[in-house]
């Protein structure tokens, strides 16, 4: 049982821990070798087939020729250190209903039960809005909700997002859990830490699957400083309809602590690619469509 003591102490630890990365440079995820030696053309091609590989196993792409999806799921976000961090509002862990336009951040999440139940957040081109059933959106703010909305669908079709990153490099193997991971590094611009995120993939070399990523958080969400870093692992891939397959749990872990609570874990109960019309996540019919773009 985790007691009190024990918590406290935790909550002891993190806020040190806290103190001390407000003061530290930006989270670098590169490994020594890539550090030292740089990125070659070796590398970026076997990064980029590992990628696509992956994609390839999940026939993500097929996403691409319905142009939407949907998915029941519930994200369930634990304490962490005795602080609620959870950015939904309504009940923890409800049961929602996701709609989303592919390799966009284009998205809706309605409540289907709970306090929220009948009520709508979504993201058009950056623009957050919400609305309850019967009723016309409104433009809102909410950092929070614009942070989690898009986050969410950019986890769930992550391969297919980060092929076309600016860097991608191959970085080598490493054994967790008695299994053999290809790791391939993404990021932005440069090398070097700058404003944008960098990636680990984590890619199963027996299943070609995504399994992990560690990944840094440069936005700043909530309270996190720049330096700031977490890991999500996929499990429980389930095949649907044209062979498009998902993992059915995302759990997400501060920094690489996978053998410690997790902060959240999305759980995906449903899936339908297709079965409504796009228009109906562009409710503002002024606002320029931006896709990927940020």
């Amino acid at each position: 049982m985790y007691t009190f003591l024990e918590s406290s102490i935790d909550r002891i630890y993190f806020l040190l821990l806290f103190s001390l990365l407000l003061g530290c440079s930006p989270k670098d995820l590169r490994n020594n070798d890539l550090q030292q030696n740089g990125i070659s053309l070796e590398n970026v091609n076997k990064g980029k087939s590992l990628l696509m590989h992956a994609i390839d196993n999940q026939n993500l792409m097929k996403l691409n020729e319905y142009k939407v999806y949907s998915l029941k799921a519930s994200d369930k976000w634990n304490k962490q250190y005795m602080m609620d961090i959870n950015p939904w509002p309504g009940d923890n862990g409800a049961l929602c209903e996701f709609r989303m336009v592919f390799n966009t951040f284009d998205s809706q999440v309605t409540w289907l039960e709970g306090e929220l139940k009948n009520h709508t957040y979504g993201i058009q081109s950056w623009q957050l809005y919400k609305y309850e059933l019967g009723n016309s959106p409104v433009k809102i703010e909410d950092d929070d909700i614009e942070f989690i909305i898009p986050t969410m669908q950019y986890f769930l079709e992550l391969p297919a997002r980060l092929l076309n990153a600016d860097i991608v490099t191959y970085m080598g193997e490493e054994i967790i859990d008695q299994h053999t991971y290809h790791k391939v590094f993404v990021t932005w611009e440069t090398l070097t830490p700058n404003e944008h995120d960098q990636y680990i993939v984590y890619i199963n070399a027996d299943t070609g699957r995504v399994e992990r990523t560690t990944y840094t958080i440069r936005d700043n969400f909530m309270w996190t400083p720049s330096n700031f870093y977490g890991t999500a692992v996929y499990s429980n891939y389930v095949e649907y309809k044209d062979r498009i397959i998902l993992p059915q749990k995302i759990e997400v872990y501060p920094f690489d602590n996978v053998d410690k609570k997790s902060v959240h874990t999305f759980e995906i109960v449903s899936f339908n690619a297709g079965g409504f019309d796009i228009d109906e996540l562009y409710p503002f019919p002024e606002i320029p469509k931006m896709g990927d773009s940020k």
